[in-house]
């Protein structure tokens, strides 16, 4: 059935589209759909076990802990409370998951507690609490290993499971048959880990514990609530062992879920996806689909509807116009229209029309033309016109000379069948052809179509048509075979002549070099070159072996003494290889014989001046030896002049190189019996064959010993068979070895030496000898090991140092964390190392620190490593950490060694370390940090007493941040003035008149406001500004003293506290004495004020200085007296006029019965050594009327006055307070 074309268009692409959709619904359904269902549950799956795993892990890690404690507290010798409490606290802080430990005694009861650091204030409540009804904890004893409980909430409200393990420690009595430890581990972590895994509410993941009870949820409200889920079926079939994957509705919400067990705990994961998220991307690609679908089957149909019918007018009018051109009538139009291909159809049909006609009028003209020419002349004949210089015939014997075809030809422009010399001479002599009317023996050269070149006499005459145009009518006569044999005759004559010329030359250049030395036989060889080739320029260029590089470069003194000097300069100057890197390349002779091609080959600046050249390689043994350049014959270079070029390049490299070898043999025999290394010749069967002196020297055999032998001979049995195996491998493969060798002296005396193995090839390669050499390196070697020592160990220890101690931690981080462990770096400071150095000298200082290293290192385990930073620190790095109380044992250790009298010089010496600790990768990934966290750590270690050691801790990093950012502060506080001094007054309590008063010090901080000495007075101490800041007290409080003096308030006393720095001064005494003088004050109205501690750090030291102060007439008081040593034996030793009764006995003196013991004692203790006793912080009426009862009338406190600017101390007496009854 006939339809139109319009119709099968919108068909065919409505079929196209509805298979396309269908197709992609088949694969969706039967294809994507199953296979989406699968990837969900293998995702749900492999989910479900990488968490079973890490709670699995997170159990057994926590049970392993608290079992590692029990055994430690059961082996462990009787410990006090307070040391089990130390210990359960350290556990409690280091395992993060741990909410408590408890240890229970055999009734259950809670005896002790181990909290961590934020918790610890609710231990009381915790202690006493009774733990014998719990399953769990009884359960555990007669079993004799850990057990678990179900989860429930502990006393802190947190949903917690907890480990019982049985022990009998050695604190407990024999009735005390069992104690349990019991760890409770905090469950909120699994909450939050697996809240990250479901962020963004696509995953939903559940830890369920052995009764279905819910442990951990993304929502800790959900665990907390303790919800139980062995309804589900899901589950319920997981905690029966059967562990699937199915839909379940949870909170009003339809899941599609995965169980999976949690090792041998009972537990169970639980990871669901909601259905409408699991199967969004199945229901969102079918909508997609049928809506695509659709919109392009509407879209296809409706576009060929349109297009088919405008198609179909197109065509029927093309149909009507073609049936008039088909009717004869060519000058009918087609209908223009803007598709392409209908465009293009009718300019087709348009040509056609046209070409119709003008075949018709060649066909005319043809006709007339072949009348009047004779096709078949025996003389080749052509017809050119002459305005446009085309052929417009030719005829056969043209044809038959040239090798074209006539529609090849005609029409053509003559000169593409010309040379380019025949078309330039054509154009010359045309015009005057033209108006002679006659061509008379014009020669030109014609391309034959095999590319031959035809030369031609050509002779003719010149006609003009009707219409004007002037054509040629010329006979071509060929004479290209008579020019051939006269060029061939000359040719031959001068190739012969050439050749006796290069063979006289040849024969004269080795009579020549006989002679000559070098450089001149070789300037003579280029100058027969260059007469032999009529070059204007010749140069060898001698390339050396490794690298390849000019060894030299050598013109002719025809080069040199012409103007091309300028051209070498710049060819020297570094562009050589750019011009004979393509010779070297082809192994043969290069010519470039215009300009053009010179340029091509290297840089304009370097060819300047060359218009041609010729680069002849000279290769030897498969290398290039020799370059031999000629250049800027007049014209081009001929066959013949290159191969003279190469005979002669070759023979000039021969001469020369025989030369060398006779001079460098002459040279070797020289070296080999001069050399000071050891020189052996074998055969190719390594037998010895020659040596020289130096060998006999160094070995001790004679040459008779050695000839005849194998270098066995000298082999220490040190080395291997694969040794020599490796390096005959060596030798065989890059014809040399060099290396360090194990050799024996004829005394049986093994020595290191270097060795040089080179094998000699002979003409066809095969190896005909080998040379050896060898030098004795022992004494290099003994300098490279003590050098390598000392770049890696400290010079006075000998123990590692810093460089050494990088690569050690880095080793031991490394090993950490692929065999997941911890790695501690402690960091060891002496206590007080410098006054032993400053009071005894440095070289008992440095037998001290040498002690030290050998106590640690003897201590110190095989893994271990202890180094020396400088000073008195030392870094000991302890790898493979399953538990870091470990450190913490190893730290006691140290402490307790280190701690431990040592002799020197016969003089015991006791110093104590202190030791901050850090911990890979809990303080640190790398050294740099590790080292910083340890040192801070450390300095808190001092500031807690020193003598001990402390973990680092973030809240250390802090504090060390805000110091280091005081210390910056502290140095710019002086210049801009920011300290103040406060006074506080001291007050005679019989009469309320004020006696003397303490400067204190205040810093006025830019942004932290005012700042208490505690805060700063540490950092000023260790960072040595405290002189500074001392000495600027000093002067205020005196300027003060003086400015109350004059204000008529004279006779009152100034204290000033010293520091340990300021006492340690030489000058002290005279510095004070010097502001005294400089304010015009008495001695007596200024107190130094000292701790105990001070004084007994160096106390011959402080009672010279205290003396000559004494004598001055200033007064001692010691400040914070009974906090210290309290050596009375010393402290009558020292001109003391005041004790300070320190603030912290006064504060409980009322509800302390101790304390007002004490401050009764120091009362009665100063009176009767005749020194005035003064009582710091009284606050309340009780606390003065107890020290007035005991004879201390010397009050410094609140109750009278806080610490105030001097500007508002307005008053100079105080009314006293009214008696109580």
């Amino acid at each position: 059935m006939v339809r139109s074309l319009r119709f099968w268009l919108a068909l065919a692409l409505a079929a196209v589209v509805v298979t396309a959709t269908v197709a992609v619904v088949v694969v969706l359904v039967v294809v994507l759909l199953p296979r989406l269902n699968d990837q969900m549950e293998s995702s749900n799956r492999a989910l479900g076990i990488s968490l079973a795993g890490q709670v699995d892990d997170f159990l057994r890690d926590s049970a392993e802990v608290v079992t590692r404690l029990a055994s430690e507290i059961e082996s462990g010798p009787r410990a006090a409370a307070d040391h089990l409490r130390v210990l359960l606290d350290t556990l409690a802080q280091a395992h993060p998951p741990l909410d408590a430990l408890y240890l229970l005694d055999a009734r259950g009861r809670v005896i002790e507690v181990g909290l961590p650091r934020e918790r610890r204030g609710q231990r009381r409540e915790l202690v006493g609490l009774d733990f014998s009804a719990r399953a769990f904890v009884a359960a555990a004893r007669p079993a004799g290993s850990a057990l678990w409980s179900d989860s429930y909430l502990s006393q802190s409200g947190r949903i917690v499971v907890a480990v019982s393990v049985p022990l009998r420690p050695a604190a407990a009595r024999a009735h005390d048959a069992h104690w349990s430890l019991v760890g409770e581990l905090d469950l909120e972590s699994l909450s939050d880990h697996i809240a990250e895994l479901g962020e963004g509410g696509s995953l939903l993941t559940i830890i369920v514990d052995r009764l279905g009870q819910v442990v951990a949820h993304p929502d800790p409200a959900f665990a907390t609530r303790q919800e139980n889920l062995a309804q589900l079926p899901l589950v319920k079939a997981g905690l029966a062992g059967r562990f699937n994957t199915e839909c379940f509705s949870l909170a009003g919400k339809e899941y599609i879920g995965t169980v999976t067990p949690v090792g041998n705990s009972g537990w169970l994961t639980l990871v669901a996806q909601p259905e409408e998220q699991a199967f969004a991307t199945m229901r969102t690609t079918l909508l997609g689909v049928a809506a695509g679908s659709a919109i392009a089957l509407a879209l296809a149909v409706l576009a060929a509807s349109i297009y088919g019918e405008r198609l179909v007018r197109r065509i029927a009018a093309f149909n009507r116009h073609l049936q008039a051109i088909a009717d004869g009538d060519y000058s009918a139009s087609l209908p223009a229209s803007r598709a392409l291909e209908l465009a293009s159809l009718a300019s087709n049909l348009q040509r056609m029309a046209s070409a119709v006609l003008e075949r018709e009028a060649a066909i005319i003209a043809s006709e007339e033309r072949y009348r009047a020419l004779f096709s078949d002349a025996p003389l080749a004949y052509q017809s050119v016109d002459v305005s446009s210089l085309r052929l417009v015939a030719v005829n056969d014997a043209w044809l038959s000379l040239l090798g074209y075809g006539n529609a090849e030809v005609v029409g053509r422009p003559v000169t593409d069948f010309l040379t380019e010399e025949s078309k330039e001479r054509l154009s010359e002599v045309l015009p005057a052809f033209v108006a002679s009317e006659r061509i008379s023996d014009l020669g030109c050269d014609f391309h034959h179509k095999d590319g031959r070149t035809i030369t031609t006499l050509i002779n003719g005459r010149i006609h003009r048509g009707p219409n004007g145009r002037a054509r040629t009518h010329c006979i071509l006569t060929d004479v290209s075979e008579r020019r051939r044999s006269e060029e061939a005759r000359q040719r031959a004559a001068s190739l012969l002549e050439h050749q006796a010329a290069r063979t006289l030359a040849m024969l004269d250049l080795p009579k020549a070099a006989e002679t000559m030395s070098e450089n001149e036989f070789i300037e003579h060889g280029l100058a027969e070159v260059e007469r032999l080739t009529g070059s204007q320029l010749a140069f060898v260029y001698l390339i050396a072996d490794e690298p390849p590089a000019a060894a030299a470069i050598t013109w002719s003194k025809a080069t040199r003494g012409s103007r091309v000097p300028a051209i070498s300069e710049r060819l020297c100057a570094g562009t050589l290889a750019g011009i004979w890197k393509e010779a070297l390349q082809r192994r043969a002779p290069v010519l470039y014989q215009d300009r053009q091609a010179v340029l091509a080959a290297s840089p304009p600046a370097a060819s300047a001046g060359l218009e041609r050249l010729i680069s002849v390689p000279v290769i030897e043994g498969g290398v290039g030896r020799m370059m031999l350049g000629v250049g800027n014959k007049a014209e081009a270079y001929s066959e013949h002049e290159i191969e003279t070029a190469r005979l002669l390049s070759q023979d000039i490299w021969r001469i020369v190189n025989q030369h060398r070898t006779e001079q460098a043999q002459r040279l070797a025999a020289t070296v080999f019996s001069a050399s000071n290394s050891g020189i052996c010749v074998t055969d190719a069967g390594q037998r010895i064959v020659s040596i020289n002196p130096a060998l006999t020297t160094i070995t001790g055999y004679s040459s008779d010993e050695i000839i005849g032998r194998t270098p066995r001979l000298f082999s220490s049995g040190r080395q291997q068979v694969g040794f020599y195996r490796e390096m005959w491998s060596g030798i065989e493969s890059a014809g040399a070895w060099s290396g360090e060798i194990w050799n024996r002296r004829k005394n049986g005396e093994i020595f290191p030496a270097w060795l040089t193995v080179t094998a000699v090839t002979g003409v066809e390669g095969k190896v005909t000898h080998y040379i050896g050499s060898f030098y004795d390196i022992t004494e290099r070697k003994r300098s490279q090991d003590h050098t390598h020592f000392l770049a890696h160990h400290d010079a006075l220890t000998r123990l590692p140092n810093r460089r050494l101690l990088d690569e050690r931690i880095r080793d031991a981080i490394s090993c950490s964390r692929r065999e997941k462990l911890r790695t501690a770096v402690m960091l060891l400071d002496l206590d007080r190392f410098k006054l032993i150095n400053d009071t005894l000298g440095h070289d008992v200082g440095d037998r001290l620190l040498s002690r030290v290293a050998e106590i640690l290192s003897s201590v110190l385990g095989e893994r271990d490593t202890v180094a020396r930073l400088g000073g008195d620190e030392f870094v000991i790095v302890v790898p493979g950490l399953a538990d870091v109380t470990r450190a913490a044992s190893l730290a006691s250790r140290l402490i307790e060694v280190v701690s431990a009298p040592q002799l020197i010089d016969e003089l015991p010496f006791q110093v104590t370390p202190s030791i901050g600790i850090s911990v890979y990768p809990d303080d640190g990934e790398d050294g740099p940090t590790l080292l910083r966290n340890a040192d801070t750590a450390m300095y808190h270690a001092k500031e807690r007493g020193r003598n001990n050691f402390q973990f680092f801790t973030p809240a250390m990093n802090e504090a060390l941040r805000e110091r280091v950012a005081i210390e910056q502060d502290l140095r710019l506080a002086i210049e801009r003035d920011q300290f103040e001094l406060f006074y506080q007054p001291q007050v005679d309590s019989r009469n309320g008149r004020v006696v003397g008063c303490e400067a204190l010090l205040r810093w006025h901080h830019p942004q932290l406001g005012l700042v208490a000495p505690g805060r700063f007075i540490a950092v000023a101490e260790e960072t040595g500004l405290i002189v500074t800041i001392g000495a600027w007290v000093l002067q205020q409080a005196c300027r003060q003293a003086r400015a109350w003096c004059d204000a008529g308030h004279g006779g009152m006393r100034i204290s000033v506290n010293l520091s340990p720095r300021q006492l340690q001064q030489a000058d002290l005494a005279e510095r004070i004495a010097a502001t005294l003088e400089a304010w015009r004050l008495p001695a007596s109205s200024l107190e130094i004020e000292l701790t105990e501690s001070m004084l007994m750090a160096d106390p011959v030291s402080a009672s010279t200085l205290l003396h000559r102060l004494a004598k001055l007439g200033v007064r001692l008081a010691i400040d914070d007296f009974g906090t210290g040593y309290s050596s009375l034996a010393y402290l009558k030793r020292f001109p003391v006029a005041r004790l300070k009764i320190d603030r912290s006995f006064v504060r409980d003196l009322t509800t302390d019965a101790n304390d007002a013991a004490i401050i009764a004692a120091v009362v009665a203790m100063a009176a009767s050594l005749n020194i005035e006793a003064v009582a710091e912080g009284v606050e309340s009426v009780e606390q003065l009327r107890f020290l007035e009862a005991h004879g201390c009338f010397v009050i410094q406190g609140h109750l009278f006055s806080r610490p105030r600017p001097a500007a508002d101390f307005a008053s100079f007496h105080f009314p006293l307070p009214a008696a109580t009854g």
